[in-house]
């Protein structure tokens, strides 16, 4: 009905529900607006780190469902690791695979 209150909280017009659960953090991707994002950092630090060219690189980061769900919080960084290991054949460390993901955030 017109004018009505919502049953709940909403977002963006849309209806929210926290299951009782206290929200303590929101976060927002802005997609380079506040923060300078550079994929092609990212990549060209995997393609260092790897000794691949870059081309191969890239196309595991847009075929590759764990990019995605890392971003979104769906892997753990230890799954998503892994899953850079035995991607890219490399037995890197976890502050090296984790520096080669930051690459991204530059102006920090």
């Amino acid at each position: 009905m017109a004018g009505s209150n919502p049953a709940g909280p909403t977002f963006l017009n849309l209806p929210v529900r926290f299951d009782g659960a206290a929200v303590k953090t929101i976060i927002f991707d802005l997609g380079g607006v506040i923060l300078d994002l550079s994929v092609q950092h990212t990549l060209a630090a995997f393609s260092s780190l790897t000794h691949k060219h870059i081309a191969d690189i890239e196309q595991a980061f847009v075929t590759a469902n764990e990019f995605t769900w890392y971003e979104k919080g769906l892997l753990t960084d230890e799954a998503f690791r892994t899953f850079i290991r035995e991607t890219y054949a490399t037995d890197a460390s976890d502050a090296t695979i984790d520096a080669c993901w930051n690459a991204m955030l530059r102006g920090m």
